[in-house]
């Protein structure tokens, strides 16, 4: 009897950990990034990866709600969040997570503008397979004008 339940533990246990468990890749290390609208006509993956970037960075600004700072009771200065996200393997942002502070009113509006984020053209590719892509944006908040 012992033998027969040491078997089916060990296959159980085979079974659970040889489970696809893909991490997401960085998006400094991707092989061919995910690549936004407007830069699908890049050639190299690096001129992709650029363009994409940019082009985040244009949306981040643009949609940017430069008023939150003007309702905290904060101190003058920069606070930063972090926020991590993935896209995934349909090009849609999933999976957001911050790191940073924890004014929830920065918080917020940093995942704000990750959850606006329109799907990507192309999802991101490594060693010949299409993978989730994690990308991780650093979102400054200045805070200008102390409170009284």
């Amino acid at each position: 009897m012992k033998k027969i339940l040491l078997f089916i533990i060990t296959l159980v246990t085979t079974v659970v950990f040889s489970q696809n468990t893909e991490r997401p890749i960085d998006f400094v290390v991707i092989g061919v990034p995910p690549v936004y609208h407007g830069c699908e006509t890049q050639k190299s993956a690096s001129n992709k990866k650029a363009c994409s970037t940019k082009m985040l960075m244009k949306h981040i600004d643009d949609n940017f709600d430069f008023s939150v700072s003007e309702k905290t009771n904060l101190a003058v200065g920069q606070y930063n969040v972090f926020v991590s996200f993935v896209i995934d393997k349909k090009g849609n942002i999933s999976d957001i997570k911050t790191k940073g502070n924890d004014y929830a009113t920065f918080v917020n509006e940093a995942i704000r503008l990750v959850q606006s984020i329109p799907k990507y053209a192309s999802p991101g590719m490594h060693k010949g397979k299409i993978v989730e892509v994690r990308f991780t944006l650093p979102i400054g908040f200045i805070v200008e004008i102390e409170k009284k």
